[in-house]
């Protein structure tokens, strides 16, 4: 989804007229210029939210460890915030300890899974971090709350930031399939 479309859902969820047509012309002047930068930061807060509360990024990397310590710079230039698991060549599970320079761990071939934050995004991005139902109007909704959180409408806030959560508790549940039993006709 694009941070353009996004924003857009924003100015129409706002009821702000300015600010779609100054979306729809890619023409932002004065106080909307300001608005257009403040919305991409809250979609850039929105998006760290997402990624560490509700949908994780992950990423699976191979590493040789030759000296106990895996720096985190050797396993990506992300911004890590969990590491889930480290297993051996075969396999295993490995135990591991974080600490500030790295992770320490026994020597070896190791797989390193790892959770990160999102890459901020700019106005002509695409957010594609998402292999779920995560569209525009969702993201809308908890940007909007971030903006008039920012802009003191506590009120209004909240009522985008329950609509946010809610969205993203439905898509977060598991559906299971309803298995109903055969009946027979008599």
């Amino acid at each position: 989804m694009l941070v353009k479309e996004i924003l857009t859902n924003v100015a129409y969820l706002l009821d702000d007229n300015k600010l779609i047509e100054a979306i729809s012309q890619d023409n932002f002047t004065g106080h909307l210029l300001e608005d257009k930068n403040l919305l991409i930061k809250c979609v850039n807060y929105v998006n760290n939210i997402i990624a560490t509360e509700y949908f994780h990024i992950d990423e699976t990397v191979t590493i040789d460890n030759s000296n106990g310590l895996i720096p985190y710079t050797s396993i990506t230039q992300k911004t890590i915030f969990d590491i889930v698991e480290i297993k051996g060549a075969f396999g295993q599970k490995i135990n591991f300890k974080t600490t500030t320079n790295g992770i320490e761990t026994k020597k070896g071939k190791l797989t390193v899974k790892f959770l990160y934050m999102p890459e901020d995004v700019a106005y002509d991005d695409n957010i594609t971090c998402y292999p779920t139902k995560i569209n525009a109007r969702i993201f809308a909704y908890g940007v909007a709350s971030e903006y008039l959180f920012i802009k003191g409408n506590f009120d209004e806030g909240d009522i985008w930031d329950n609509r946010f959560k809610n969205a993203l508790k439905s898509i977060q549940r598991n559906h299971k399939e309803i298995i109903m039993p055969n009946r027979r006709w008599q």
